[in-house]
């Protein structure tokens, strides 16, 4: 079980907090930021919880947004090279496809490079006025 300085359960942390934030929404100009989906896979890994599973729930509680913006911040892992270790080829394959579960459940989706948003699904950014 990995633990933080805290010395709370990280990987169930994480999940508490965005369901409890979920309940506490109030329509009123809602944001909730997340960041880093690929730390949360990582602890998920370290810790040997069921990645898939986590990231289910995941994508069940954001479809219960529908009164917030959530923003999902991630790495993405899959563009370079095949890694050599076996932990780390695990962890590129859970990552990517936590990144095509997630990009199912949400309504825009985003790959950024030199600071360019580049629109995968949904609605470009707008641009500053």
């Amino acid at each position: 079980m990995t633990r933080n300085k805290t010395n709370r359960r990280v990987t169930s942390q994480w999940k508490t907090r965005v369901t409890s934030r979920r309940k506490s929404t109030d329509g009123q100009n809602d944001v909730i930021l997340v960041d880093c989906i690929t730390l949360w896979i990582t602890n998920l890994l370290i810790a040997s919880e069921d990645v898939s599973r986590a990231v289910g729930e995941l994508c069940a509680t954001l479809v219960e947004f529908r009164d917030a913006k959530v923003i999902l911040v991630t790495h993405e892992v899959g563009l370079g090279i095949v890694p050599e270790n076996a932990m780390a080829r695990t962890f590129r394959d859970l990552a990517g496809s936590a990144h095509q579960r997630l990009a199912e459940v949400c309504d825009d989706v985003y790959f950024v490079a030199a600071g360019l948003p580049f629109t995968l699904k949904g609605e470009p950014p707008m641009a500053d006025a």
